[in-house]
């Protein structure tokens, strides 16, 4: 499956000048439980500015490096791959993207420069999980 996985503020901020604008360890444990042994997909602004993320294959994409979104979407026909990252990575795979997964932080970023863009073509799967700081809904998309 090719799955959207990001954290958004309350006000759909995902990144304030070059990183996550927010530390909350539990978000951070939840993504590292839901991605560990598959592969992540990235640009690489989000490359550049994340913690090594062991135990996960990366693969780095960006407008001056040609990459195949088809030998993308062929990869996750027989495995999970997270799309994560800034704005424009998620436009990119979202018309192709199975699922999505979001966790919202509970806080307002005042002032932020990457927003999540809308999930168009997808519908809330089940009831938001609280998890204190944050809670997490997941998406699938529509047939």
């Amino acid at each position: 499956m090719l799955i959207g996985i990001a954290a958004v503020s309350l006000n759909n901020v995902i990144w304030k000048e070059w990183k996550i604008p927010w530390h909350v360890s539990s978000e951070f444990k939840f993504f590292k439980e839901t991605t560990i042994g598959s592969t992540l997909i990235m640009g690489r602004k989000t490359f550049d500015s994340v913690w090594t993320l062991p135990g996960r294959e990366t693969i780095v994409v960006s407008r001056s490096t040609p990459f195949n979104i088809g030998e993308i979407i062929e990869l996750a026909q027989t495995k999970d791959v997270y799309v994560c990252g800034w704005a424009e990575i998620y436009k990119m795979f979202m018309p192709h993207m199975d699922k999505f997964i979001l966790s919202r932080i509970d806080i307002i970023v005042e002032w932020g420069d990457t927003f999540l863009p809308p999930l168009d073509g997808f519908f809330l799967s089940e009831p938001p999980e609280e998890f204190g700081m944050f809670s997490v809904s997941r998406y699938l998309k529509m047939e």
